[in-house]
């Protein structure tokens, strides 16, 4: 009788292990295979607690931000009744600044010895300032087309249609000087609210399913007009620095010529990025380390990523081999357990 009851007891341990091997098994599976918002959610929450506990990495020397922050916006005001300022303020007493603003700093910056420019802003509708602002501009533009990166973008607004994208590149004028495009588009944002994926997978996911004219991404355009070599990778993911600031980053105003003798030496064989950070402007993105980082500065991390080789990828893309890859993981694992666990029970019952 007391070997019946051993056995009964013994064949109840072994059928619930056998159970929980089953639904452990299936359950991850099921989940990775469909990939429910739920479980999307979980990936990219871990993917942002692990950039936080890693904490801060040292970024690429040769990226300087150059950023239109307040002190630059409000430069006009403040240095206004110094007469050696007064000329080079007269374009920026306003912002929007006019465009040969841009000109002038894309000159200083070239004659400084840097790699690349590139200016993540949107120069679509004509300049406010009459068409010879343009021209100026696009003189500049004219005698680096391979070294100045603008900005354009996909404009996504709903129709009745459905959603409507349409390109928007510099305008006619300032396309015309040669200069390369990058588009400034991120995929939308992840179930975590956050964005993760490098701009080059909305080429992918939207550009090119729609049919739409195809640019290349600015982190892509910024590499190429630097010289810079970057692995062709599907479907990958920014690898954060840090938090906003990780990057050097310097005010446009240092462009000033009170100030640019103290930091022209810096910028000798860099890539340089202009782009807004002032809190009016609002061009600000979540991400793993910020609810409000700078678009300039994910482009950077972006740029960083890439040209390091850096990019965190999946290591199978397809939600299938995911599920396969789960399945023979916590099978093989739970082989092991059992086979251990079983031969605990063996010694447990022995009679």
């Amino acid at each position: 009788m007391k070997t019946k009851r051993v056995n009964l007891t013994r064949l109840g341990l072994r059928l619930g292990g056998y159970l929980s091997l089953i639904f452990w098994l299936i359950a991850p599976t099921l989940l990775t295979v469909f990939n429910p918002p739920a479980q999307k959610w979980l990936d990219r929450h871990t993917q942002s607690l692990f950039f936080v506990l890693r904490g801060r990495v040292t970024p690429p020397a040769d990226i300087i931000i150059l950023a239109i922050d307040d002190e630059s916006i409000g430069a006009a005001s403040v240095y206004r009744d110094l007469p050696a300022m007064r000329e080079y303020l007269q374009p920026m007493e306003n912002f929007p600044w006019q465009r040969v603003t841009y000109g002038r700093a894309i000159e200083q910056l070239m004659a400084a010895g840097v790699k690349s420019v590139t200016l993540d802003l949107l120069f679509d509708l004509p300049s406010g300032y009459g068409e010879e602002d343009d021209r100026k501009f696009a003189e500049v533009l004219k005698k680096y087309p391979d070294q100045v990166v603008l900005g354009a973008a996909y404009d996504e607004s709903p129709s009745p249609q459905g959603l409507t994208i349409t390109l928007s590149k510099p305008n006619p004028i300032l396309e015309s000087s040669g200069a390369k495009l990058g588009f400034v588009n991120y995929p939308a944002l992840e179930a975590n609210g956050r964005v993760h994926q490098l701009a080059r997978n909305y080429r992918q996911q939207v550009i090119n399913p729609l049919g739409l004219p195809e640019l290349p991404s600015l982190a892509e355009a910024t590499l190429i007009a630097a010289g810079e070599t970057f692995p062709d990778i599907q479907k990958a993911n920014i690898n954060y620095y840090g938090s906003a600031r990780t990057f050097t980053t310097l005010p446009f105003s240092v462009l000033a010529p009170n100030k640019w003798d103290a930091y022209r030496d810096q910028f000798r064989g860099k890539i340089v990025l202009i782009g807004t950070t002032a809190e009016i402007l609002k061009d600000f993105l979540p991400t793993p380390f910020s609810p409000t980082m700078p678009g300039v500065e994910i482009h950077a991390n972006s740029i960083a990523t890439m040209m390091e080789d850096r990019a965190i990828v999946e290591l199978a893309p397809d939600p299938l081999w995911q599920g396969l890859m789960v399945f023979l993981q916590i099978g093989t694992t739970s082989l092991i357990l059992i086979l251990g666990a079983k031969r605990t029970v063996d010694r447990l019952f022995l009679v």
